[in-house]
């Protein structure tokens, strides 16, 4: 039976159609997988976003012995926190000499100071520690703790600037109206609103902000930190690598606050500890080796 050659002509566009249309069925299909996977994406971020900070509450009350405090670490990877005495731990307090912590990243970040040789020349007041008589650089004010050093920075920054920097980070309730200091010490440069003045800080926002800092959260650059780093007091515990600021107030309290390092892993911590008792001393000394203890003995990588 032989075909028009109408029919002959129309089997092509039929056959063309058909093509198309399963072509068409193709994409929309591999479109709507796509979507369907974009959304499962989407809707994971905003789980992860949404999804609350664990907390642990531990007993470290054999590594503070007779003294009064609490602790915080923070594993900065798995948002997870290991609170001690956790009654204490959103309790505010001047932060003493771990103030020095930020205090070197405001002077780095507004070029008070360069990096670790980086001097204050010395006045000539006869100081009561002997190492802070003599010209210092970064390091040097770090190590031996110098309130002069870290005096000179702030004069130099400023009140407006240091201010809207603490604000910024989150760093208590920022408060440096007290800017010359309450009159802690009889020396007047070795006084300051962050020596038991108008700034404060609890132990859970010293870690908080310590995480930011070293997540790359703020607006002080990897260069800069990684001076902070190389300033900071450094202990290696373990497979830990213990980097922090003590601060004290003349034997009746005492901070230890910085970053815990292992493997890949982070972890910032503060531990503070108050003492009325003079035969139980409370000091950033006695914190630091209440750090060192419980990592040593802890298990968190």
């Amino acid at each position: 039976m032989k075909r028009s050659k109408k029919t002959l002509c129309i089997i092509p566009i039929i056959i063309i159609i058909l093509i198309l249309i399963v072509i068409g069925i193709y994409q929309i299909t591999k479109n709507t997988k796509s979507n369907s996977n974009q959304n499962d994406t989407k809707q994971e971020i905003v789980k992860s976003e949404n999804a609350k900070p664990e907390y642990k509450n531990v007993d470290y009350g054999t590594y503070f012995k007779n003294l009064n405090g609490c602790a915080v670490i923070y594993d900065l990877n798995d948002d997870v926190y290991y609170v001690y005495n956790s009654s204490q731990v959103n309790n505010s307090k001047s932060p003493y000499s771990t103030f020095k912590i930020v205090g070197t990243l405001i002077g780095l970040h507004n070029k008070v100071v360069q990096d670790e040789q980086s001097t204050m020349n010395y006045n000539g007041t006869d100081y009561h520690t002997p190492s802070w008589n003599k010209n210092l650089n970064l390091k040097e004010a770090v190590e031996t703790s110098c309130v002069w050093y870290f005096r000179q920075i702030m004069n130099e920054v400023g009140e407006e600037k240091v201010k809207k920097e603490l604000q910024e980070l989150g760093y208590g309730n920022a408060d440096t109206s007290e800017w010359n200091g309450s009159g802690i010490n009889s020396i007047a440069d070795l006084n300051g609103f962050w020596l038991d003045s108008t700034l404060r800080i609890t132990p859970m926002e010293q870690v908080q902000v310590l995480a930011r800092i070293f997540k790359g959260q703020t607006i002080y650059s990897e260069e800069e930190i990684n001076i902070l780093r190389n300033v900071m007091l450094k202990d290696s515990v373990g497979d830990y690598t213990i980097l922090g600021k003590t601060g004290t107030n003349q034997n009746k309290e005492g901070w230890y606050a910085g970053i815990a390092e292992c493997k890949e892993k982070k972890y910032s911590f503060a531990v503070y500890i108050s003492s009325e008792d003079t035969k139980n001393t409370a000091s950033g000394k006695v914190a630091r080796e209440i750090v060192k203890e419980i990592f040593s003995k802890q298990t968190f990588c």
